[in-house]
């Protein structure tokens, strides 16, 4: 029974999840296989439980003439309502991306940052610099604030990750898992869809950003240096993070009591690096 019930529910969901799954080339074989597997079963038995529901308190309103009771009726079928539409959702977001809370846009702004990490390691491996990764995360907390503050339509978002990606060049193949993330993620919003999981990504990465610069900040009060020689401290700080799997609140904390203890500016990056490799 529950298979058929999964059969149903996604049954006008198949054809839009199956090319949403091969634009943006994701694992087709896996959406076969989650929508068959337990958890998916499990997914499928709750909406049909709550649609089970939903049918009782409908049944009841008819019988009942006490007009306070069935406003109270007429409450708590909205409130099944909305958990139904909560339901649906997670069973469609675990068919096509392996987890109930993640959908296939909240999966592709995962993979934003962490591919932007995944790059940033990959050029300290080979030895290059980091600069136009910084740049290019720069641009894109840029964008996400100019979103938040009303400045960018759900569409002009779009279209300007798709030309932050578009000016990627690949070094060594390090850029290369960021660009295709970006590219299918503008895709969405060119089409001027995902207003809800914009919001909240950009919410989320610009607070991220003015935390890691408040941190910055509270460091440069003792250390009291130029805006340049803060963001190449900055730089640094993500560097360390990716490498050595550190979090960066922790090194801006470690930056912070280390240019209080009087050290000179200039040394308090490599003494962070020391910390790390001595902590690893």
């Amino acid at each position: 029974m529950g298979k058929e019930i999964l059969e149903f529910e996604l049954k006008a969901d198949t054809d839009t999840a199956k090319k949403q799954v091969n634009r943006f080339e994701d694992d087709i074989e896996g959406f076969r296989k989650r929508i068959q597997d337990k958890q998916a079963i499990k997914l499928s038995m709750n909406v049909a439980e709550i649609k089970s529901q939903i049918d009782a308190v409908k049944k009841e309103i008819k019988e009942v003439e006490d007009e306070d009771v069935k406003i109270e009726l007429d409450a708590n079928t909205e409130i099944l309502k909305q958990k139904l539409t909560r339901a649906k959702a997670e069973l469609r977001n675990y068919a096509r991306t392996g987890d109930k809370n993640i959908s296939v846009l909240g999966k592709l702004f995962q993979g934003v940052s962490q591919d932007i990490d995944k790059s940033r390691l990959e050029l300290i491996k080979l030895g290059k610099s980091t600069g136009k990764l910084d740049a290019i995360e720069k641009e894109l907390n840029q964008i996400n604030q100019e979103f938040q503050e009303g400045k960018l339509s759900v569409q002009q978002y779009g279209a300007k990750l798709n030309s932050l990606q578009g000016n990627i060049k690949n070094t060594g193949g390090a850029f290369s898992g960021l660009k295709k993330t970006l590219k299918s993620t503008a895709g969405f919003f060119i089409a001027g869809l995902g207003l809800a999981e914009l919001t909240q990504f950009a919410k989320a990465s610009v607070e991220a950003f003015v935390k890691f610069e408040k941190g910055l900040a509270r460091i440069n009060t003792v250390a009291n240096v130029t805006k340049d020689e803060m963001e190449g401290l900055g730089v640094e700080i993500k560097n360390i993070a990716v490498q050595f799997g550190i979090a960066k609140d922790e090194l801006l904390e470690t930056g912070f009591n280390i240019s209080s203890a009087g050290v000179e500016f200039e040394n308090v990056a490599n003494i962070m690096r020391l910390s790390a490799i001595t902590a690893v």
